[in-house]
């Protein structure tokens, strides 16, 4: 799901929280997903913890939700813009068991229409078609963006802002 932290309802930055903005920065993320699968409290607001494949949960106004990995651990080339394939199914009872792709890279395959080239848009319905913020670590002390205007996986300073997806979780 996008998650509207401006509070409009929509993805056009014009809600009145979190100064009118749906982006984030990665430090704030960090101090909010600080668990694991099995609530696992790793870290608090200013320690330092970053966002991996697995500290990546947290609970939100009572539902528990996870910030998604770049590729759910299946390693992808970072810094470069990735090949589609023709895997669409979006569906939530059959997304990531036929694709070649996983988590925020899933979304953009399955978005991105049926061509298996390179420089596809798969931004879906209603979201921000821009850069997101994802788990995953990138090259050193960075983390991974997924462009979902064209599927470039970027390595991103933590101060750069994005846009953020969420799992919710059962």
């Amino acid at each position: 799901y996008y998650w509207d932290r401006s509070g409009d309802g929509t993805s056009e930055n014009t809600g009145s929280l979190n100064k009118g903005g749906d982006y984030s920065w990665h430090d704030e993320l960090d101090g909010i997903f600080t668990s694991t699968l099995s609530e696992v409290n790793v870290g608090t607001v200013g320690t330092g913890t970053d966002t991996t494949d697995s500290i990546r949960y947290a609970t939100l106004n009572g539902v528990k939700v996870a910030l998604p990995t770049a590729n759910g651990g299946i390693e992808y080339p970072l810094d470069r813009l990735q090949y589609g394939t023709t895997y669409t199914d979006a569906g939530e009872s059959t997304n990531k068991t036929t694709g070649t792709f996983n988590d925020f890279l899933a979304i953009w395959d399955a978005y991105n229409g049926t061509g298996t080239g390179a420089n596809s848009n798969g931004t879906p319905s209603g979201w921000q078609a821009n850069g997101y913020l994802t788990a995953s670590r990138g090259y050193g002390v960075r983390h991974a963006h997924v462009y979902l205007t064209d599927g470039f996986v970027a390595s991103s300073g933590d101060v750069n802002t994005g846009y953020v997806a969420l799992q919710v979780l059962p």
